[in-house]
């Protein structure tokens, strides 16, 4: 059994978790919200939008990255076969009903903020490292970076929405609430 994760441009990760001899090939998914939502934009910008974990086949995974040309990073985890297998029961023990929903935070708590959380509780919290050259930039700096050629609009939208506490200065392990950066 391995485990994968996956980043899509700036705004998603998500974990692949695959055992043949099983028949076990799933891709969680911890960015998952309904547009529905009564007030969808308007919590989402007060911070009050619920997003939930979501579980779908690879094959179908990848099929609908590709129908919406997305591209696509497979990243394999350096993690042992019980680390594997507790990442797996913890995510479905998250995707259980009553475990599924979260309180979406852009920074803190968002689909790669979940995945780290996961695969360090997997592995025990001891074989996790960062990347120190992200230490020290703010969360601003990073969502800049990410805005390519639609730098000067985005970064506008970005400042009005998120404000103040986009200018604070992560630490390596904050640094990983971006998809690129973890």
């Amino acid at each position: 059994p391995y485990t994968t994760l996956f980043r899509s441009a700036f705004g998603h990760s998500a974990i692949r978790i695959c055992d043949s001899t099983r028949g076990i090939d799933f891709v969680y998914n911890y960015g998952t919200f309904d547009f529905d939502t009564p007030h969808f934009y308007l919590k989402f910008a007060q911070g009050q939008l619920d997003y939930r974990l979501s579980r779908t086949s690879f094959n179908s995974f990848l099929a609908t990255y590709s129908y919406e040309r997305r591209a696509v990073w497979e990243q394999r985890l350096e993690i042992g076969p019980q680390e594997v297998n507790n990442l797996f029961l913890m995510l479905e023990w998250n995707y259980l009903p009553e475990n599924r929903y979260y309180r979406y935070d852009f920074f803190r708590d968002n689909c790669a903020t979940r995945v780290r959380d996961m695969v360090e509780g997997a592995a025990g919290h001891a074989t996790i490292t960062y990347d120190e050259s992200y230490a020290g930039q703010s969360y601003r700096r990073m969502v800049h970076e990410s805005a390519g050629d639609c730098q000067q609009w985005w970064s506008l939208g970005v400042d009005m929405l998120l404000g103040l506490p986009a200018d604070h200065r992560c630490d390596e392990r904050e640094a990983m609430f971006h998809p690129i950066k973890m």
